[in-house]
């Protein structure tokens, strides 16, 4: 008897949970309390031994309706199965835009300065935008195809030229000089270019089962470029390219006209070798190359600039 009045007293509270259109379910303990002889039940109070407990979920509030049946939806902006899903914008954009030829906007993003640059990339080519190198042998060659003057010095290993005047359109030549344990360096400035850009090179010990002695040659901006960053446009002949060579056949060191070159040119002190990291940067092959010593080497500034 108490189950049933417990029942028929939960169904209407049930079916009005059920069919209720906003429903927020809480959790309600109801407390029924009926005599022991089952005829009686008076309104909820205080639970004791003989009372019935019936947890209900209703809505939070005291009234209740049916929710009317659902209705087919009208509004345009609905949701339906047909309804096209929005879809991103397509960038029309190409994935590879042309470099730009000054390197600002339209082109890639600008090369950044790298402290530990990668190992250096030697070939015998020469950019197709470039001429061949034809070296003289046993000789110093500069080759000045810039639409300016330069001026050059030559430091180290004996007495060298100091102010050289080379016109524009002019080479200058000298002789290879040979000490033992040290280099020579060659300086190129412009009135505009202060600061220089140098080719270095010095000769090996003679092979003796070979019978040639090797010349090693490298091209570096360190002197003229803004430290630590990639811009190199203080240093002569950059803007139109520069290209060294030990000859036909030896690695050519090129920087095509604005490219910042750190894999064929030294843009970093010791190519990024310190005391710290010797151990194993020293294994990093850095931009020197070598060539006999019969064969010279020769060095171009501007080198797009001159048209056989």
């Amino acid at each position: 008897m108490k189950l049933a009045l417990l029942f028929a007293s939960l169904a209407p509270v049930l079916l009005a949970a059920k069919c209720s259109s906003k429903v927020v379910t809480v959790t309600e303990v109801v407390r029924i309390t009926c005599a022991a002889d089952g005829k009686s039940c008076g309104p909820p109070g205080p639970a004791t031994s003989s009372s019935s407990t019936a947890v209900v979920q209703h809505s939070t509030t005291s009234s209740f309706s049916i929710a009317p049946p659902p209705q087919q939806a009208t509004n345009k902006q609905s949701l339906s199965t047909n309804a096209a899903v929005p879809q991103p914008p397509v960038n029309t954009s190409p994935i590879n835009p042309k470099p730009s030829t000054s390197g600002n906007s339209g082109g890639p993003p600008a090369p950044t300065y790298n402290p530990l640059p990668e190992p250096a990339i030697f070939s015998s080519e020469t950019p197709s935008i470039f001429n061949v190198l034809e070296g003289q042998s046993g000789m110093a060659v500069i080759i000045n195809s810039c639409d300016y003057d330069l001026s050059l010095n030559s430091v180290g290993c004996g007495t060298g030229v100091q102010g050289q005047l080379i016109p524009a359109g002019e080479t200058y030549t000298e002789p290879i000089r040979d000490c033992t344990n040290a280099g020579v360096a060659l300086h190129a400035t412009s009135k505009n270019h202060t600061k220089p850009v140098i080719v270095e090179y010095g000769a090996g010990p003679q092979d003796a089962l070979k019978l040639t002695r090797p010349l090693s040659y490298d091209l570096s901006f360190l002197d003229c470029m803004v430290k630590e960053t990639a811009n190199l446009t203080g240093c002569a002949g950059w803007k139109e390219g520069h290209q060294c060579s030990g000859g036909v056949g030896s690695t050519v060191w090129s920087c095509l006209p604005e490219q910042y070159c750190d894999r064929t040119s030294y843009t970093v002190p010791e190519y990024g070798q310190t005391p710290e990291n010797k151990d194993w940067r020293i294994k990093v092959a850095a931009p020197v190359a070598s060539t006999d010593f019969t064969n010279g080497v020769v060095w171009e500034l501007c080198a797009a600039n001159r048209v056989n």
